[in-house]
C-alpha cells in the first residue's frame, strides 16, 4: 500500500477549517458518501453523477512572466516549456489510498471534484464521458468491457489508458481486477501518471480498493494495468473522480517565446593563409550575436556564435575547413604532349613545371585515365573492382579500404557474368557510399531480358543534386564525376521502356589531398620508340628476357595489331636449341594486356593469349611451352585491351626459351710439329659439327684453338692444342788449330748434345 506524501502546516490548517466548517454535511450524508448525486437517464443500476459544493475562493496572487524557452517557478519547483496560466496546486504532489484523504486534501486546496460511478455505461472501443467540463476518454487495445457496474477490459493483457481534456488536477477511483465470470479476485494493479510518470503499485483484494493523486501540473492521462497473469486476471474501473481548478496562494500567468536556433551561410574551406572574412555578426534569421574565438585562417577551428542579451536564441556553432599547404612532385612521361589536370596547361616539352593546387573541385570526366588521371593529381586513393565475380544480394556490398559500397534497387540485385543490375526493368539502381568518397566512374549500360546490350537513355544523379544524361549504345559507356563536397550516393535509372540498368568496373576516389604546390617533372617523347612497328621491333638474343617499366603511353607507339590500342613488337631470334617459347605479362602490368606471337613473317599466327594468368582478374596474359623447334625467328606484340578505358600503361614482360642440351665437338689429336712444318685444322668435328676455329693458325708457336659451331647448330665450343717444337743448336768440342797439311780426322756425326748429322764441305 503507498503511504500518504506529507501535508505542510498550512494546507493541514486549510484541512482542519475546512473540515470543521462542513462537518454537518458530511454527517448528513452518514456512510451514503456519494450524497447530492443525479441518476441519468439509463435504466438501473443508475450512473450517478455527482459534483461537489464549490469550495469557499481563496485569494490568489498572480505572476506574469515572459520567459524564453522555459520557466522554472519558485512556488512549486516546476518547469515549464508551454505559454499558459498554471496554479501551484497548493504545492503538492501526492499519492492517495484512502477515498477521504483524497477528498479532504481536493477541499483543502479549495478544487473542485466531480465523480461518476461508471455504472450503466454501453462497452465501446473507446469510452467517452463527459465528467464535469472535462472530457474523460477510456479506451483498450481490444476495447472497454461493462457489466453495469465498472468498466473493464476484454482482453486480459490489456491495461486501461484514461485521457482528459483538459487536464485535471486531481484523479481518484476504485481499481481492482476480475476474472472471466466478473469475481473480483486478488491481484497485481499499477496506475502510471502523466505527466508527472508518478507509479502507484499494490496488490489489490477488492472492488472498493482506492487509487488517488494530486499534481502541481495537469494530468493528462494515466495508464491501469495488471501483472498479474495466472489465471487470468481483467484489469476494471469504477467510482472516478476527478479535481479541478484547485485554488493557491499563486497563479503563474506565463508566456513562453520559442528559442530561435540562428542560421548562418556555411563557409567554404580554405586553403592555410588564404584570405578569411569576419563571420557576420547577425545571422541570416536576424539574431544579433558575437562569434568565439577569433578568426583563424591558419587551423581548422569550430566557432560559437552567442546571441546578444534580451535575444530569445540558442548558441550556434561554425566550423571552418583550413587545408594545409604541402609541397609534392609527380614525375610524367609522354608522348609528344601531356595535358595536367592541375593546371589545366598543356606541354610539349620536356621539363619541371609548378602550379598551386586548389581545393577539389567539382567536374565532371568522363573516360578512365583522364579520370584516373585527375584523381592521382589529387593525390586521391584509388579503387576497383571490375565487378566480375560479386554475388547479387540486396543490397550488395563491397568493402573498398575503408569504404563500404552498398548497391540496391527496390526488386533486387542481379549479377551477369561481368556486371551487377537491376532484377526490374525500369527500377533505380542505388549506390551508396559510407563514408561518402571525392569520385566515381564507372561503365553504366543498359540490357535486355537475356543481358544483351541496348541501346538507351540513362541518368545518373549525384548526391548533391547533379545529374548527367546521355544515351549509351554498348557496355563501354563510362561516366566519371569528382565533388569537392564528396559523394554519398548515386542512383543509376534508364528511361528506355523495358531496360535493366547495368553497371561494371566500379572506380572510387578517396582522400584527395588539397593545397599544395605540387611540381610536375615532366618527359616528352618526340618519336617512336624502338618496338614501334615490325620493322624496329626490339631484339631479343638471349634465352632468359625480362622487361619491366615499359609503357605504351608514353613512348609514342602506333597501333599495328587492328585493335586501336597501341602495341610493341619484340624480335625474338630463338637459340639454335630451342624447342619451346614461354611468355608472359603477369607481373609489372597495370592494365589489360594482350599477347599474340607471330612467325618471322609478322603476319602468321602462332599464339595467342588473353586474361590467361594464373589471376584471370588481374587481366594479365600468358603463353606457355609453344612449340618454336622448327622456327628461328619469331615476333612477339604486346598491345592492350581497346574498350576498358584504360589499354595504355606500363608492363613487365618474360621471355624464356625451354632448350635442347647441346652436343659437345669431338676430334681427334694433331701430333707435335717442328716450328714451319705444315699445319691444318679439320672444318668439322668427328661427331659431324661444322664450324670455325679461331685464332687463325700458326704453325711457329704452340696455340690452343677454340672452335665454334656454325650458326643453328644445337653445340658447345670446344677446343683443341697444336705443339710446335722449335729448332736446337747441336754443340761440339772444337778442334785445335794445325799446320798446313797436316793430318786431319774426321769431324764426328753426332754432336755432343746427342744429334745426329752430315758436315759439309768435304775436309
Amino acid at each position: 500500500m503507498m503511504k500518504n506524501y506529507a501535508i505542510n502546516s498550512q494546507t493541514a490548517l486549510t484541512f482542519l477549517l475546512f473540515f470543521a466548517l462542513n462537518f454537518t454535511v458530511f454527517a448528513q450524508s452518514g456512510t451514503q458518501r456519494r450524497s447530492n448525486y443525479i441518476a441519468d437517464s439509463k435504466k438501473t443500476p443508475a450512473r450517478i453523477i455527482k459534483r461537489n459544493a464549490s469550495p469557499t475562493p481563496i485569494t490568489q496572487a498572480t505572476t506574469i512572466v515572459t520567459a524564453c524557452g522555459s520557466y522554472t517557478w519558485a512556488e512549486n519547483g516546476q518547469t515549464y516549456t508551454n505559454t499558459g496560466i498554471y496554479t501551484s496546486g497548493g504545492g503538492i504532489t501526492q499519492l492517495f489510498n484512502d477515498q477521504t484523504d483524497w477528498d479532504n486534501s481536493a477541499a483543502a486546496n479549495g478544487a473542485t471534484v466531480d465523480f461518476d460511478n461508471l455504472s450503466g455505461i454501453t462497452p465501446a472501443a473507446t469510452v467517452t464521458l463527459p465528467i464535469g467540463s472535462t472530457s474523460v476518454s477510456l479506451t483498450a487495445p481490444a476495447g472497454i468491457y461493462s457489466d453495469g457496474t465498472f468498466l473493464g477490459v476484454n482482453n486480459s493483457a490489456d491495461s486501461v489508458t484514461i485521457t482528459f481534456s483538459p487536464g485535471v488536477y486531481g484523479i481518484s477511483g476504485n481499481f481492482f481486477t476480475t476474472d472471466v465470470g466478473d469475481n473480483v479476485i486478488s491481484g497485481n494493479v499499477t496506475v502510471t501518471y502523466n505527466p508527472d510518470n508518478a507509479v502507484d503499485s499494490r496488490t489489490v483484494t477488492t472492488d472498493t480498493e482506492t487509487f488517488g493523486y494530486f499534481s502541481t501540473t495537469p494530468i493528462t492521462s494515466l495508464v491501469i494495468s495488471t501483472t498479474s497473469t495466472t489465471p487470468a486476471h481483467f484489469v476494471s474501473l469504477k467510482n472516478l473522480s476527478i479535481a479541478t481548478n484547485p485554488a493557491s496562494a499563486e497563479i503563474l500567468d506565463l508566456t513562453i517565446i520559442p528559442v530561435v536556433t540562428p542560421t548562418f551561410t556555411a563557409v567554404d574551406p580554405i586553403c592555410a593563409g588564404s584570405p578569411l572574412s569576419a563571420l557576420p555578426t547577425t545571422s541570416n534569421n536576424g539574431i544579433p550575436g558575437t562569434w568565439s574565438p577569433a578568426i583563424d585562417n591558419t587551423t581548422t577551428t569550430t566557432y560559437t556564435f552567442t546571441p546578444d542579451i534580451g535575444e530569445c536564441a540558442s548558441t550556434q556553432t561554425m566550423t571552418i575547413t583550413v587545408f594545409p599547404i604541402a609541397t609534392s612532385s609527380i614525375s610524367k612521361a609522354a608522348c609528344d604532349s601531356y595535358t595536367w589536370p592541375v593546371s589545366g596547361l598543356t606541354y610539349t616539352t620536356s621539363g619541371a613545371y609548378t602550379a598551386s593546387i586548389p581545393l577539389t573541385d567539382t567536374v565532371v570526366i568522363d573516360g578512365f585515365t583522364p579520370w584516373i588521371d585527375h584523381a592521382a593529381s589529387y593525390d586521391s586513393t584509388i579503387y576497383f573492382d571490375p565487378l566480375n565475380n560479386i554475388v547479387a544480394t540486396n543490397p550488395t556490398n563491397i568493402n573498398f579500404g575503408a569504404t563500404t559500397v552498398s548497391m540496391s534497387a527496390p526488386g533486387g540485385m542481379y549479377n551477369g557474368l561481368d556486371f551487377l543490375g537491376t532484377v526490374d526493368a525500369n527500377a533505380p539502381l542505388t549506390i551508396t557510399f559510407t563514408p561518402p568518397v571525392y569520385g566515381v566512374a564507372a561503365n553504366f549500360f543498359t540490357t535486355d531480358f537475356n543481358d544483351a546490350i541496348q541501346s538507351g537513355v540513362v541518368t545518373v544523379t549525384y548526391s548533391d543534386g547533379s545529374v548527367e544524361s546521355r544515351t549509351v549504345t554498348t557496355d563501354t559507356d563510362d561516366f566519371g564525376y569528382f565533388d569537392k563536397n564528396s559523394i554519398s550516393s548515386l542512383v543509376l535509372t534508364t528511361t528506355t521502356p523495358s531496360r535493366y540498368a547495368s553497371l561494371k568496373n566500379l572506380f572510387i576516389a578517396t582522400d584527395p589531398h588539397s593545397c599544395s604546390t605540387e611540381t610536375l617533372n615532366l618527359t616528352i617523347n618526340n618519336g617512336p620508340a624502338p618496338g614501334d612497328t615490325l620493322a624496329t621491333a626490339i631484339d631479343v638474343n638471349s634465352p632468359n628476357y625480362a622487361v619491366t617499366g615499359n609503357n605504351l603511353e608514353t613512348n609514342c607507339y602506333n597501333d599495328d595489331g587492328g585493335e586501336l590500342s597501341p602495341d610493341v613488337w619484340y624480335k625474338v631470334n630463338l637459340d639454335p636449341c630451342a624447342i619451346s617459347l614461354s611468355l608472359n605479362t603477369c607481373t609489372g602490368s597495370n592494365f589489360d594486356t594482350i599477347l599474340n606471337v607471330f612467325k618471322a613473317d609478322g603476319v602468321t599466327l602462332l599464339a595467342n593469349s588473353d586474361d590467361d594468368c594464373p589471376n584471370v582478374s588481374s587481366f594479365q596474359s600468358a603463353i606457355n611451352d609453344l612449340d618454336v623447334s622448327t622456327e628461328d625467328v619469331v615476333y612477339v606484340m604486346v598491345e592492350g585491351y581497346y574498350g576498358l578505358g584504360s589499354e595504355q600503361g606500363t608492363y613487365g614482360l618474360e621471355i624464356t626459351q625451354t632448350l635442347l642440351p647441346q652436343t659437345v665437338p669431338t676430334f681427334n689429336a694433331i701430333a707435335d710439329i717442328c716450328n714451319g712444318d705444315p699445319l691444318t685444322l679439320p672444318a668439322a668435328s668427328t661427331n659431324g659439327i661444322p664450324g670455325t676455329w679461331s685464332p687463325a693458325i700458326d704453325n711457329t708457336t704452340t696455340t690452343t684453338y677454340t672452335f665454334t659451331p656454325n650458326p643453328d647448330q644445337c653445340a658447345t665450343t670446344a677446343s683443341l692444342t697444336v705443339t710446335v717444337i722449335q729448332a736446337t743448336t747441336p754443340t761440339f768440342t772444337p778442334v785445335a788449330a794445325i799446320c798446313n797439311g797436316d793430318s786431319l780426322s774426321a769431324l764426328p756425326t753426332t754432336s755432343n748434345n746427342g744429334y745426329t748429322g752430315t758436315w759439309s764441305p768435304a775436309l
